[in-house]
């Protein structure tokens, strides 16, 4: 099945609650409450939800997440959490040509500023900063750049990660060596941070909870199924708290997401139904005992 939103997140969706009305249907009598959680806007970060997630996430033993899985058919244990900046720089606009008039170029500041956040890159410590915009008011040659606006994303696995990049890209925008060659006037600079998405946190060991969801997934499916961690950040980072047992990525295997070539296996989307199912009955025979301890 393809097109754009097919897996991501309408496949998790239709998928769950077709799952939900199963599981209710059988079991009308139930040791826990099953709440349905979506966000008409989880694409744009879910503005206005955050809170609402939090207090959710607080009162729940059990967080399931209707992501896609990974593109391997993996559930997903962990997430990367992300800051969106909007940052904007001022300098002073002059003609290009002329000698002796003061001017500083904003561009000049953000070529520099994104020369070296781009050396705070680590992929292999899952910490990635990238430009998505970069902007100016002017579409000239023959004046100076006044003002410059970048849209800028960092993603981080932990919260101690996220202040180090937000120190260093606070001293990277304001320890600028552009200067106007008159007075030495620097640019002004400001920033909002529109989006701070906590990480969904490394797990130490794998939970029971998650043991059983891939038995279920691997006797349904006939072969081996694993939990990774993502670069992407989602709701279900809202609701992480330290007792909390979690695992997103339990919809169907979507390839290909955030695109118009976007694919969801269908028979996917029926296993991964079925295994939903199943760990519903497991949780209402188990609740009463200790699994969500283990």
């Amino acid at each position: 099945v393809c097109g754009a939103g097919v897996g991501d997140d309408k496949g998790g969706v239709v998928m769950a609650l077709s799952a939900l009305e199963t599981f209710l249907a059988i079991h009308q009598e139930h040791y826990y409450t099953v709440l349905f959680v979506s966000s008409p806007s989880e694409e744009m970060g879910s503005i206005g939800f955050h809170e609402i997630f939090k207090n959710i996430g607080l009162r729940s033993k059990i967080v399931f997440g209707l992501e896609p899985a990974l593109w391997n058919g993996s559930l997903i244990s962990s997430r990367n959490g992300n800051s969106w900046y909007d940052i904007e720089i001022l300098g002073r606009s002059a003609h290009a040509g002329r000698f002796d008039e003061p001017f500083v170029n904003a561009a000049h500041h953000a070529a520099e500023f994104i020369y070296n956040i781009h050396k705070l890159n680590n992929i292999s410590n899952k910490i990635k900063v990238n430009v998505g915009s970069i902007k100016s008011h002017l579409d000239r040659y023959n004046v100076t750049c006044e003002r410059v606006k970048i849209k800028l994303d960092t993603r981080f696995p932990s919260l101690e990660t996220r202040d180090f990049l937000h120190r260093n890209l606070l001293s990277m925008l304001t320890n600028s060596n552009i200067e106007c060659f008159y007075t030495k006037e620097k640019c002004l600079t400001n920033y909002e941070i529109v989006d701070n998405c906590p990480p969904l946190s490394l797990q130490e060991k794998e939970h029971l909870v998650t043991s059983l969801y891939l038995k279920e997934i691997e006797t349904i499916e006939n072969e081996t199924c694993k939990h990774e961690h993502s670069g992407g950040a989602a709701d279900i980072n809202y609701f992480f708290h330290s007792e909390l047992i979690y695992l997103d990525g339990i919809g169907p295997v979507t390839s290909g997401m955030h695109t118009r070539n976007e694919v969801m296996k269908l028979d996917s989307f029926f296993s991964r139904r079925q295994a939903l199912i199943n760990m519903l009955i497991i949780l209402d025979k188990n609740m009463g005992e200790d699994l969500c301890k283990v």
